[in-house]
């Protein structure tokens, strides 16, 4: 898939494809509860492999969200009905007062992160060895460079590069790859200059 410059022009066939799905079901009379699950399963389902691959616009995400927000607060043809919450809110569980539906773009994120983690752990998988040899040969994942006239899928996964070292941590082994200072190892933040756990004996780690 060649991807120009303008990401929106690129992606904007998502959203069409959403709007046709629901202008379909607008026709019908559905009860709340089966729009609930037509938007979960069917609708917020549709850009789901696409997401995995690229990093979509956020303004796409957020024209999706506008689209699904009119179809579940019941617009019927041209008419927008009155929505009593916001998007952001109904994406919250059930359980805090929210629907449960998906955040767009969080969920892009995640989907890419999951795909840059292989890119840390399965380093036998084809798709390791050819990034590797492209993208970062005398390097790792983590530490790799944008470099010269990158693909959309390797910029959609530096985006979610971030996201993985936010949250993960390295296991000590040897400690010949760690880097003591700079690498998140521990469960707190390196203090350097405050007070330390006395079963926390970092300065003497870094003076070795």
């Amino acid at each position: 898939m060649i991807v120009g410059k303008s990401k929106t022009s690129t992606f904007k066939g998502v959203r069409e494809k959403i709007a046709k799905k629901l202008t379909e079901w607008k026709e019908r009379f559905i009860s709340k509860a089966v729009r609930e699950i037509l938007i979960k399963t069917v609708a917020q389902a549709v850009p789901t492999y696409m997401m995995s691959i690229f990093n979509i616009p956020k303004q796409i995400c957020e024209d999706i969200n506008t689209v699904l927000g009119w179809y579940w607060w019941g617009q019927l043809r041209d008419e927008k009905k009155v929505h009593w919450m916001r998007w952001r809110r109904l994406c919250n569980p059930k359980k805090v007062g929210g629907m449960g539906f998906r955040d767009l773009h969080a969920f892009n994120l995640a989907l890419l992160a999951k795909q840059a983690w292989q890119l840390v752990q399965k380093k036998d998988s084809l798709f390791y060895c050819i990034y590797k040899a492209r993208y970062f040969s005398t390097t790792t994942f983590l530490e790799a460079e944008m470099g010269h006239n990158p693909s959309y899928v390797w910029c959609s996964l530096l985006s979610a590069r971030e996201i993985v070292l936010a949250g993960s941590r390295w296991q000590v082994g040897d400690g010949k790859t760690i880097k003591v200072t700079s690498h998140a190892w521990l469960t707190h933040p390196l203090r350097l200059n405050g007070d330390i756990p006395e079963d926390m004996h970092v300065h003497k780690l870094i003076n070795q």
